[in-house]
């Protein structure tokens, strides 16, 4: 059609009008998902509460709390990427048993994210520099690592696993690999995190290894903002 052409079709204002409204009132879906992926992997467990406070805050939105917790609802059932119930959403990587203590927590508020920490979070579970150093520690665990063979008794490496299709030892190290962030953002000391590793019978090729891998750790979990801190670092609450 070209500009002086009629359209065929004559929309009633009326209905125009109702469209436009309903339009306003409906959540921007694919903005409201970082916002509900970077609350769960700040908070861990997140009431609908708070994610309406930050989408609201940072977007201007006038949704309704009920629209964006009926939204969570239908996605998590869909998606599957996270879990909800009626009165909180939250990351698939924790525990039934973890769940009433995080909700229980002893903090007050949650930690109120800037828009860059939204972006950030929307699509990974640490910040920049926790980041850095938990990619350091999947590569000491990778590389410097071997896991005893239950039935042989023999070391055996990430590679050398790959190479020989050695499902069982490649099985835990895909259990430590995902452990690792578990115990970052629960706050999990490093005796845990220990624990783990002989659990899995892994051993370090050298002693120095090791002991980078434990300040690596060290490191990572003070830089973590934490789920039972309500997505707070331990320092930005003491004192």
């Amino acid at each position: 059609m070209t500009e002086d052409e009629e359209s065929p079709i004559q929309v009633p204002s009326e209905i125009y009008d109702i469209y436009k409204n309903q339009m306003k009132e409906r959540p921007d879906y694919q903005n409201l998902q970082l916002y509900l992926f970077a609350s769960a992997n700040l908070y861990g467990v997140c009431s609908y509460n708070q994610l309406h406070k930050l989408y609201t805050h940072h977007t201007g939105s006038a949704h309704s709390l009920s629209s964006i917790h009926d939204y969570v609802i239908t996605f998590a059932k869909k998606r599957q990427k996270l879990n909800a119930n009626e009165d909180y959403f939250y990351h698939q990587i924790l525990k039934v048993e973890d769940l009433v203590p995080l909700i229980n927590s002893d903090i007050e508020s949650y930690y109120f994210p800037t828009q860059d920490d939204i972006n950030a979070y929307s699509t990974q579970l640490f910040g920049q520099e926790a980041n850095e150093l938990y990619d350091e520690i999947k590569e000491c665990l990778l590389t410097k690592t071997k896991i005893e063979e239950t039935l042989t008794g023999m070391l055996i490496g990430y590679e050398d696993a790959l190479e020989e299709d050695a499902i069982d030892i490649l099985f835990d190290y895909e259990e430590i690999l995902d452990h690792l962030p578990y115990c970052l953002k629960m706050g999990k000391d490093l005796k845990h995190f220990i624990q783990k590793l002989d659990q899995l019978s892994i051993r370090f090729n050298e002693d120095d290894a090791r002991d980078k891998a434990n300040s690596l750790y060290l490191q990572a979990l003070e830089n973590t903002r934490k789920w039972p801190l309500k997505g707070a670092l331990g320092s930005e609450l003491k004192g």
